[in-house]
């Protein structure tokens, strides 16, 4: 072949940095994305007693998650080639918080809508909160369901499939990234978008 004869030149092939991307959807994630291989040791830890809750080895394009769903005070710290590589630790203010109570008892979401706004106010964070009784709650705390803030921008369709959303399953559907975080995606509710259980499964 013509090319085969070609000497490879090293010095003009550059390997741009990996990226880190930390989200805590259901337990803190790590994903690790780039064409630079190698491995990464990741350490999940409670800052509150400086435990390590959780630790691991990944390779770039893999990820890592601590399956605490709890409220901890997370740092992230991520290693790469025996350095400190990335340092994350968990704020919540100024930030929109999303707590989906996933209880149809009513005793539970008035037991527990409580916690979730004094959660708010010591984090001094945006709540939105997604319960199976909000209309109860709409008068007192009605920015709480981005659910039905979403489903009314949608036009009532799911926003994968465009299928129509019922309000009595409302509840079931789930919040989707429009673009991934870890493809340039902005972490903020413009990103976001409801879809059907359906869909959520792809």
């Amino acid at each position: 072949m013509i090319y085969e004869n070609i000497v490879r030149n090293e010095d003009n092939i550059k390997l741009s940095s990996n990226n880190v991307f930390c989200s805590f959807i259901r337990g803190p994630k790590v994903d690790i994305n780039g064409d630079e291989q190698g491995d990464y040791y990741i350490q999940f830890i409670d800052k509150k007693t400086n435990q390590i809750k959780y630790e691991t080895t990944i390779k770039n394009n893999c990820w890592a998650k601590c399956n605490i769903e709890y409220y901890v005070d997370w740092e992230i710290k991520v290693f790469h080639k025996n350095q400190l590589f990335h340092v994350h630790n968990f704020n919540a203010e100024n930030k929109r918080i999303y707590i989906a109570l996933d209880s149809k008892a009513l005793g539970d979401t008035l037991a527990w809508l409580p916690i979730a706004v004094e959660y708010s106010k010591v984090h001094k964070c945006k709540l939105v909160v997604s319960t199976f009784h909000n209309k109860l709650f709409e008068s007192q705390y009605p920015n709480f369901n981005i659910k039905e803030t979403l489903l009314q921008k949608q036009n009532g369709r799911c926003y994968a499939c465009s299928n129509f959303i019922m309000k009595d399953n409302l509840h079931n559907c789930k919040l989707k990234y429009k673009i991934h975080l870890k493809n340039g995606g902005q972490n903020n509710i413009e990103n976001v978008g409801l879809v059907c259980p359906h869909c959520y499964e792809f």
